[in-house]
């Protein structure tokens, strides 16, 4: 498990919004292709929004697409491939 820490106090109230639904949406996700969400705790006194989630030891999917794009697609598949249809 792993925490996300994120810093609320300068975002505007829409980025607020959209982080607040991004978290409803993840919370209600069950499939083995998507990172699994435990829970969330707010920091109201430090404008922290910590997310508990599951563990990714191949890292982000930012840091897939600059592994592959440094690669190269022939040595590993598009990680777009792993992402679980309907």
């Amino acid at each position: 498990m792993v925490r996300k820490e994120i810093h609320y106090l300068k975002m505007s109230e829409r980025e607020k919004q959209q982080l607040t639904q991004e978290v409803n949406i993840l919370a209600g996700l069950r499939h083995p292709n998507i990172v699994r969400y435990y829970s969330r705790e707010i920091a109201k006194d430090e404008g922290m929004v910590y997310l508990y989630m599951e563990y990714c030891h191949n890292g982000d999917l930012g840091s897939v697409i600059k592994h592959c794009k440094k690669t190269g697609y022939q040595n590993s598949p598009p990680p777009t491939t792993q992402i679980p249809q309907g």
